[in-house]
């Protein structure tokens, strides 16, 4: 709830349309218990104005090469996108 009332405040401070999650432990915070957390699911926060988008962590990706490739499919439909 902390993190969903702090892009509430920045949303009203500098609107954007999207946020990348990074880490389990960030995706929980934001989200709770829902069952579907993976790399690439998008979450609606701001009150629906902007889209958080799930990317595994950095100490994640390092342990695990093969995991940039899911936060590169997570953020591929941004390249090009303005906002």
């Amino acid at each position: 709830e902390a993190l969903a009332v702090f892009l509430a405040g920045r949303m009203a401070k500098e609107p954007f349309r999207w946020t990348l999650v990074m880490g389990e432990p960030a995706w929980r915070w934001l989200a709770g218990r829902a069952p579907d957390l993976t790399p690439g699911v998008r979450l609606a926060v701001a009150g629906g104005q902007a889209q958080a988008i799930l990317v595994p962590g950095l100490a994640e990706m390092l342990a695990a090469p093969h995991l940039k490739a899911l936060a590169w499919q997570a953020i591929r439909a941004l390249v090009g996108a303005r906002g």
